[in-house]
């Protein structure tokens, strides 16, 4: 264990400015890398996502103050490690399978790529995991 008084100034002013409540935060975003490049950003009024325009090579403003939906009708787990997950997941999970009230089950779709799998909820809603194994 690295006790406070082992590091540097510099150090510790680093750990401190880092170890931030998310409320303190300016500005949040990520960069997508797919068939398009998509660039999503906050500074704290709203979510905005700008694609890459190629022919100008400029972003351009494409979704403007993005809502979460409340519901959606994907989920997204790695299945391939479904046998090394405790009973109560793999019994929410087997829940989802189910067809709901609108009479359909959630939709299973994995990509395996975080920033992918969170851009789709953001857009369309749904549920996604990535539990421990």
């Amino acid at each position: 264990m690295i006790l406070a008084h082992q590091l540097d100034q510099a150090t510790q002013k680093c750990i401190v400015s880092v170890c931030q409540p998310g409320s303190n935060l300016l500005a949040a975003g990520y960069c997508l890398y797919s068939s398009a490049v998509v660039f999503v950003l906050s500074i704290g009024k709203g979510v905005f996502a700008f694609t890459l325009d190629p022919g100008y090579g400029e972003f351009v403003l494409t979704h403007e103050d993005i809502k979460m939906p409340k519901s959606g009708k994907i989920y997204s787990f790695n299945e391939g490690n479904y046998d090394l997950w405790d009973e109560k997941l793999k019994k929410y999970l087997n829940h989802l399978r189910q067809p709901g009230v609108n009479g359909k089950p959630y939709s299973g779709r994995y990509l395996g790529c975080l920033v992918g799998e969170i851009h789709r909820m953001l857009l369309y809603g749904g549920i996604y995991g990535n539990p421990r194994n």
